[in-house]
């Protein structure tokens, strides 16, 4: 009875055996061993450009596109210095830095600068006569856009000056402080008048 059990418990053993899988398979042909990505992205800045502001204007809005990719998904790109694309940009250079970094640490930069130039009119014309109301402390501010004929640069550029002593137009002028003087330069002159009964004070 012992050894009909026994031979049973083999046999069925044996039978279902062959569904299972093998205790010992071959040696796969090769490993997969992961490799350290020492490959950094690749990024492509446009090339530095100068553009001109329109007349009167103190900014530029400009458009670039960054180019980047590398050879694993997924790389991340940064700003790290300058303004985005489609910002209005002041007169005078700005530097736009990126960097791109992939999953693995690899990093790779570029940058490019942009440079808004004033607007240049020559010669420059102001208006030959220029009214001013004082207010009730008598005075009044003088703005450069008051007394200038367009067209004209970035207002910011400009000092406005008024000539006490004749004869009017050639100095020496009144420097008024609130407009600040760059390195460039325009000059021209005109009159500033008053309306009865209001008197001219510089600020």
């Amino acid at each position: 009875m012992s050894r009909l059990l026994l031979l049973f418990l083999f046999l069925s053993a044996s039978a279902k055996g062959a569904e299972l899988p093998p205790f010992f398979t071959a040696a796969p042909a090769a490993y997969y061993t992961p490799v350290a990505d020492t490959i950094p992205p690749v990024i492509e800045c446009p090339p530095s450009d100068t553009v001109t502001a329109g007349p009167g204007l103190c900014e530029v809005q400009y458009d670039y596109m960054v180019n980047f990719s590398d050879d694993q998904p997924n790389p991340i790109l940064i700003q790290i210095n300058g303004l985005a694309s489609g910002s209005f940009f002041q007169i005078g250079a700005t530097v736009n830095s990126f960097l791109v970094t992939d999953l693995a640490g690899n990093t790779a930069t570029c940058s490019f600068t942009v440079t808004v130039q004033h607007f240049k009119a020559s010669p420059l014309q102001c208006e030959d006569q220029v009214k001013v109301y004082m207010d009730q402390n008598c005075m009044a501010e003088l703005k450069a856009g008051q007394g200038l004929t367009p067209p004209f640069g970035c207002l910011d550029i400009y000092t406005v000056q008024i000539d006490k002593v004749a004869p009017f137009g050639n100095g020496p002028g009144l420097t008024l402080p609130f407009r600040k003087l760059t390195s460039t330069r325009f000059i021209c002159t005109g009159s500033l008048i008053r309306p009865p009964g209001t008197a001219v004070s510089a600020m």
